[in-house]
């Protein structure tokens, strides 16, 4: 049985028994009784004020197992849950971690509720609360009044999100419930009766109590058949459109899938002709690069050819020039001896 099927039983159990015990006036502090009450409440009129009585609830239940050294499966994520309804995510999603770090047999369940309540937390799932008690803190900035206070003996619609497996639901009723309030007084005359006619009339309230006993069983039976049978259809009908959305994102991921296969076979093509035409584009460059290169090293050997040229031609011409001087320097050389010779004769 799963903890939510045992949960189910739990509210449907209190319910019946909160019905009874409210009128004979028991006023006994029970915190699971009372969170089981207020889930009934929330789950019959799921208004804002419902939800913070079954959140500071909760966290009461929280308090005194820590106070008792007990662990209860399921609160923690009970808690977390109510937390991220009221907007409290962050704080709710580290409730809900607590939940598979103690109870790692729901991670499978709190990680969906995860998923679907905590928003961008969901992912988060090592950040824990930063105590073992809950704070009444965080609840007190809400200010919300259409919590009910009175408990009418109806059935919750057990169709919503608080079950896994609707259609796994297990409604069962007390075979042998206690008598009623009606039976035990009429009990108690019959046994202080005095008269035979007294005892008589005791005898018919009692088998009157005990008819309306019986029919209110059988009524809460039909009652919870039929929440049964409407939680089935709902959840197979949950189901179908699950897997039909499930096809249809499935149709919808493989042409995305398809489209950008072509899309990247269309790109890679591009990349492909962009490379070529860039090869061809180096290769020119490259070739007219060398040709310039060629065409300047042609430029150079022939200046320098040029300049070897005109060189050479000053060298001949500056040789030229001095041997022009010294003849003309071994002439004025000699006629000076020979003028110098015709001065001594």
């Amino acid at each position: 049985m799963t903890k939510t099927n045992r949960r189910r039983k739990l509210v449907i159990a209190v319910a019946m028994v909160t019905a009874l015990v409210g009128t004979v006036g028991c006023k006994e502090e029970n915190h699971i009784a009372e969170e089981a009450q207020r889930m009934i409440f929330y789950q019959r009129n799921q208004s804002d004020g419902n939800l913070l009585a079954l959140a500071k609830v909760q966290g009461e239940v929280i308090n005194e197992n820590v106070k008792n050294k007990t662990e209860q499966a399921g609160i923690y994520a009970d808690y977390g849950l109510c937390l991220a309804k009221l907007g409290l995510q962050e704080e709710g999603n580290k409730w809900m971690n607590k939940e598979m770090s103690v109870f790692p047999a729901s991670t499978t369940y709190v990680k969906a509720l995860k998923t679907k309540y905590a928003g961008a937390y969901a992912s988060d799932c090592s950040s824990l609360p930063s105590s073992r008690k809950t704070d009444e803190k965080t609840l007190a900035s809400f200010m919300f009044n259409d919590a009910d206070e009175e408990l009418e003996p109806v059935f919750p619609d057990v169709s919503d999100e608080f079950s896994d497996d609707p259609a796994s639901i297990v409604v069962t009723v007390d075979q042998n419930p206690e008598m009623s309030e009606k039976e035990v007084q009429a009990l108690e005359r019959s046994k202080y009766a005095k008269t035979d006619e007294e005892k008589t009339l005791s005898a018919e309230e009692r088998a009157k109590a005990k008819k309306q006993a019986a029919k209110e069983k059988e009524k809460a039976k039909k009652q919870a058949a039929k929440e049964k049978e409407k939680a089935k259809k709902q959840a197979a009908k949950e189901k179908a459109k699950a897997k039909k959305q499930a096809e249809k994102e499935k149709a919808i991921a493989k042409e995305q899938a398809a489209k950008e296969k072509e899309a990247a076979k269309r790109q890679a093509a591009k990349e492909k002709e962009q490379a070529r035409e860039k090869a061809a584009l180096q290769k020119e460059a490259e070739r007219a690069r060398l040709a310039a290169e060629k065409a300047q090293q042609r430029e150079e050997a022939a200046a320098e050819r040029q300049r070897q040229r005109e060189a050479a031609a000053a060298e001949r011409q500056r040789q030229r020039e001095e041997a022009a001087a010294e003849r003309q320097r071994q002439k004025e050389e000699a006629a000076r001896q020979q003028q110098e010779e015709d001065d001594d004769e």
